[in-house]
């Protein structure tokens, strides 16, 4: 935790920030300026706890949702295809569902030991595991039956990955 002067009276946790700050991707924005950018691992990492932390302000939710349901899609599908095609094929080959796996698996190599104890808390607990999936629905315009277990089977995901548990298909 940090907190802001002049009166420390805003408070901020800082879990995860160094995993973002370690994993992150070097990004030429000019001749010579590089900036370090969050790696979307490490982005998973900060909004997480971002989200325990202003959950009431619903704004972290759809972050979740979009890295989640995408990360197959930013690079990964060569991994997939090669390398992680065991969670390729458990995953009954649903490309989002394997992503989110992999996403599990890829944010837990770059965590600290104390940072995975706090996440596979966080993801255990039932009451806010329960809290995280409405969000993610409703942080979408579609918020079916269908949509509905298609979110849970992605965060099923990410936390078998993350914990290294048996796949959800």
């Amino acid at each position: 935790m940090i907190s802001w002067p002049p009166n420390n009276d805003f408070v901020m946790n800082v879990a995860g920030f160094r995993e973002a700050l370690e994993s992150a991707i070097q990004v030429q924005v000019d001749t010579d300026v590089v900036v370090p950018v969050a790696s979307l691992p490490g982005l998973m990492i900060l909004k997480l706890f971002a989200w325990v932390d202003r959950k009431h302000e619903r704004r972290d939710a759809p972050d979740i949702l979009k890295i989640l349901a995408d990360y197959a899609d930013a690079g990964n599908e060569d991994r997939l295809y090669a390398d992680e095609l065991p969670l390729l094929e458990a995953a009954g080959f649903d490309f989002s569902l394997a992503g989110a796996r992999l996403l599990g698996k890829d944010a837990r190599r770059i965590a600290h030991q104390e940072t995975v104890a706090k996440i596979a808390k966080m993801l255990a607990d039932p009451t806010l595991k329960r809290e995280l999936l409405n969000q993610l629905v409703q942080a979408s315009p579609r918020s079916d039956v269908s949509f509905a277990s298609h979110c849970t089977l992605l965060l099923d995901n990410f936390q078998g990955g993350f914990t290294d548990g048996p796949p959800a298909s």
